[in-house]
C-alpha cells in the first residue's frame, strides 16, 4: 500500500510539473476560454470543446470554465453532453497512458500484492467517481487505475458516475446562470450515488 501511496503522489507530481511547464511556455487558461467563446455555436465547436476537454490529461485545461461554457454555447442538455464526451476521453486517455506502463510498473508498485488488488476491485471505482471533479486528482487517479489495472468495466462505471452529474451540473450553471448550489450539488452526486450502491450490495 505504500508503494501505491508513492506512485500516485508521483503522478500527481508528473501532472503538476507538467502544468508549470505549459505556464512557462505561454500556455494562458483565460485565454483559450475567450478563444473558445468567441467561436460561438455549432457542430464543429462542439468537437473543438470535447477535444480540449480530452486534452485536459497532459495540459492544464479550465474544465470547469469549458464544461459551464458548453452549456451557455449549446444548452443544458447537449452542453452537458458534449462536456460528458470530453471528460470521459481525457479519462479513457489517462487510463491508456497507465495501462502502457505494463505488468513492470504493477509489479513495481504492488498492485500484484492480493492485498492491494483486492482493494483497488472493491474501491477502485468509487476513488475514480468521486475524483472526477477535482482537478489534478482526476487526471491521476485515471493514470492510477490504468496503471493498477483496476478492470476496465469498473473504471467506465466509475467515470460515467462522476462525469455525467458533473458535466450536468456545469452545463446547468452556463446555461441558465444558476449559482453555485447547483454546481455544489451537481459534484457531490457521484460519491453519494457509489455509496448507495455500496450500501445497497452490502444488504444484498
Amino acid at each position: 500500500m505504500r508503494r501505491l501511496a508513492a506512485v500516485t503522489t508521483a503522478l500527481i507530481g508528473f501532472v503538476l510539473v507538467s502544468f508549470g511547464l505549459a505556464a512557462v511556455a505561454g500556455w494562458d487558461e483565460a485565454r483559450v476560454v475567450t478563444t473558445l467563446e468567441a467561436l460561438g455555436g455549432g457542430p464543429r465547436v462542439a468537437v473543438v470543446l470535447a477535444l480540449v476537454l480530452m486534452v485536459d490529461v497532459v495540459l492544464p485545461v479550465p474544465s470547469s470554465a469549458i464544461m459551464t461554457l458548453d452549456g451557455a454555447l449549446f444548452g443544458p442538455w447537449l452542453g452537458a453532453a458534449v462536456s460528458t464526451v470530453g471528460c470521459c476521453g481525457s479519462a479513457a486517455i489517462g487510463y491508456g497512458l497507465g495501462r502502457t506502463l505494463g505488468s513492470r510498473a504493477t509489479r513495481w508498485t504492488g498492485a500484484d500484492d492480493p492485498v492491494v488488488r483486492g482493494w483497488l476491485t472493491r474501491w477502485g471505482a468509487f476513488v475514480v467517481a468521486a475524483t472526477r471533479p477535482v482537478p489534478v486528482l482526476a487526471e491521476v487517479t485515471a493514470a492510477v487505475a490504468g496503471v493498477h489495472t483496476v478492470p476496465a468495466p469498473r473504471f467506465a462505471l466509475g467515470v460515467v458516475v462522476g462525469v455525467v452529474p458533473t458535466a450536468a451540473g456545469y452545463a446547468w450553471a452556463g446555461a441558465y446562470g444558476s449559482s453555485g448550489v447547483i454546481v455544489a450539488g451537481a459534484l457531490g452526486v457521484p460519491g453519494a450515488l457509489l455509496l448507495i450502491a455500496r450500501w445497497l450490495r452490502g444488504r444484498s
